[in-house]
């Protein structure tokens, strides 16, 4: 079976394009996880809070990275 050269030339050219978009999608994707973790990095989010209660007493709170209490 005989297949026209300019058929197998678009067949190239497509699947070229089709792995050029998925490097573009997944460095896309690679910035976006470096922002989460850098946005989770902060010196706050998930450390424990020392705070004293009413009676004087050391009470532990523990925070979400967004500042949500546990």
């Amino acid at each position: 079976m005989w297949i026209p050269k300019w058929y197998l030339e678009n067949q190239i050219r497509q699947r070229d394009e089709l792995e050029r978009r998925i490097k573009r999608l997944e460095l896309i994707l690679l910035r976006d996880a470096e922002n989460k973790i850098a946005s989770l990095k902060d010196e706050e989010a998930g450390t424990n809070k020392k705070v004293l209660s009413d009676q004087g007493k050391i009470v532990t709170d523990i925070f979400y990275a967004d500042g949500e209490e546990y």
